[in-house]
């Protein structure tokens, strides 16, 4: 009779706990992939290359907004050769207008050093890359000759443009930027960038299509990276530092996270540029040789929910898998006592 009533006993515990640890599981399993989704670092694979720079993906909202806008002052001071349309998308033009970017998502890809070539300098100088093709540069020409690979974090983001309206709910373009992990990297780039364009201005095929490169300083190349929106690799203030010295920059200091460019225009003024922790600028400033301010952008960053709930998560997940567990054990040692 005992022994019937212990075989009884297992069975039914085998049936009604197998629906009962189902559903468990499916629980836990559910509260680990909401883990996933919600994974505010977004973090990529580990960089393959040898630096003591990394870069965590930036995910969420940055809003912009103009503080300051003196247009008269940037006129007197730097002249119609620059203005802030030619950074900022949209209308930057008034106090008060405010931009956003959304970013999504972010993975390290490797990239070849002609790929680099069109994205940066061919464009800046409208060099047509299907007419290098033609006259025999060609990515075969640049794979013998510049071996280099770059192993890089591409981030991709939604940009609502500079605007006085509300911003809609759609984007106006969607963008990629490259974070380049080394700062030798970019020593190589323009060295290797003087060492094609010596070529290519010699060129007689070149020559007649009235094609040249302009040669490029350190403090020139750093000032068409922050045009297009410079993200460094963290931490921050070491990359910036290895940065100006790796390109042998002659009008830009560093202070912590921030960096000031000095520039000639009509007078002499200064760009200071604030970068967050993940290594986007933050606050873009325009000043005098006084240190007067004429042009001021500031962004903030609306509270992101998705470490709270994580946290929220993690100790429901193991409150969860604790309370199965003692259930558990409690039934074993209750079959077990009968």
């Amino acid at each position: 009779m005992h022994l019937k009533t212990k075989n009884y006993c297992n069975s039914w515990h085998r049936r009604k706990s197998r629906p009962f640890i189902s559903k468990s599981w499916l629980s836990i399993m559910v509260m680990f992939f909401i883990m996933i989704i919600i994974n505010p670092q977004g973090k990529g694979y580990p960089y393959g290359g040898e630096t003591q720079y990394s870069y965590a993906n930036q995910r969420g909202a940055q809003f912009f907004q103009i503080d300051i806008c003196d247009l008269s002052e940037w006129n007197d001071t730097i002249g119609d050769s620059f203005s802030p349309e030619d950074w900022f998308d949209g209308a930057p033009n008034k106090t008060g207008n405010v931009a956003k970017r959304l970013y999504q998502r972010g993975f390290y890809i490797p990239i070849r050093t002609d790929d680099l070539f069109r994205r940066m300098f061919f464009r800046w100088f409208d060099i047509d890359y299907w007419t290098l093709h033609t006259l025999g540069y060609n990515s075969s020409y640049f794979d013998t000759r510049y071996e280099h690979w770059f192993w890089i974090w591409e981030l991709d983001y939604s940009q609502w443009e500079f605007t006085s309206e509300q911003l809609d709910h759609e984007p106006d373009e969607n963008y990629y930027r490259y974070v380049i992990l080394d700062p030798l990297d970019y020593q190589y780039l323009l060295t290797n960038y003087d060492d094609f364009r010596q070529v290519f201005n010699n060129d007689p095929d070149v020559q007649a299509l009235n094609y040249s490169l302009p040669q490029v300083s350190g403090d020139e190349f750093l000032f068409y990276l922050v045009l297009e929106d410079l993200i460094v690799a963290s931490p921050v203030n070491g990359f910036l530092r290895d940065l100006i010295d790796t390109l042998d920059c002659q009008n830009v200091t560093v202070e912590g996270n921030t960096m000031e460019l000095r520039f000639h225009g009509n007078k002499d003024y200064l760009l200071e540029l604030k970068f967050n922790e993940n290594g986007l600028i933050d606050r873009n400033i325009f000043k005098t040789a006084q240190g007067i301010t004429f042009f001021k952008i500031t962004s903030w960053y609306p509270m992101d929910f998705a470490p709270l709930i994580l946290i929220i998560s993690i100790v429901g997940l193991i409150a969860l898998i604790g309370l199965q567990v003692y259930k558990w054990r409690k039934k074993v040692k209750f079959f077990k006592n009968n």
